[in-house]
């Protein structure tokens, strides 16, 4: 795999890591910074719950939400302590969340609900990048 980007995301150089260590490529990745991104994520789930998402509250879907919000963030490159920072919740939390989401997504015949207010969120997101 010579040649090829693993694009870990330093946060603070907003650069490729693998490339810097390299010499530093020309390709630089947009990243938003996780202080801008988070917001507008829980922003967005809450409001498809009309709740605060960041409330401390066990109800089920407040957490699935917390944790579709973690699992996003992950998939966009965020390191697990830093979404934690910001979720207000710990490491360990954010990546059990992952695993929850994770699994769901393979079996969303178990999880109706959960994949519904799943697919709204990405649409909602989808709307908002373009």
């Amino acid at each position: 795999m010579e040649g090829m980007c693993i694009w870990q995301v330093n946060e603070d150089m907003r650069r490729c890591e693998y490339c810097s260590y390299r010499g530093g490529c020309e390709n630089y990745e947009k990243v938003t910074p996780i202080s801008e991104a988070c917001p507008i994520y829980v922003g967005i789930m809450s409001g498809l719950l009309g709740r605060d998402i960041l409330e401390r509250c066990r109800e089920r879907m407040l957490v699935w939400a917390r944790y579709m919000v973690c699992y996003q963030l992950i998939l966009d490159g965020y390191s697990q302590e830093n979404i934690g920072k910001w979720m207000k919740m710990d490491h360990s939390t954010v990546c059990h969340g992952k695993r929850q989401v994770a699994n769901m997504l393979e079996m969303p015949s178990m999880y109706p609900e959960e994949i519904g207010l799943w697919k709204k969120f990405k649409e909602l997101l989808s709307l908002g990048q373009n």
